[in-house]
């Protein structure tokens, strides 16, 4: 990733989005699927990280067999 290291304090120079109330509907719900309130703010700076990157990874060994990546129970009971 490109781009120079921006404190927290100067992102409201990136301010396309004022609240959820501007975003479209299928944008309008926290993590947890819960809708948010059109009041809410929004995070302008993080939209276009949150559409582009999913976090999906595909793993291949050597010889281009995919290896399967487990993605439940993966915690460490001390961090549930």
């Amino acid at each position: 990733m490109n781009g120079e290291w921006v404190s927290k304090d100067k992102l409201s120079d990136c301010d396309p989005i004022k609240t959820v109330g501007d975003l479209w509907n299928h944008q309008k719900f926290n993590l947890n699927k819960k809708p948010l309130g059109d009041n809410v703010e929004a995070i302008p700076c993080g939209l276009v990280a949150k559409s582009i990157f999913n976090d999906t990874f595909e793993l291949w060994d050597p010889n281009n067999k995919k290896v399967d990546i487990k993605d439940k129970d993966i915690a460490w009971k001390s961090d549930i």
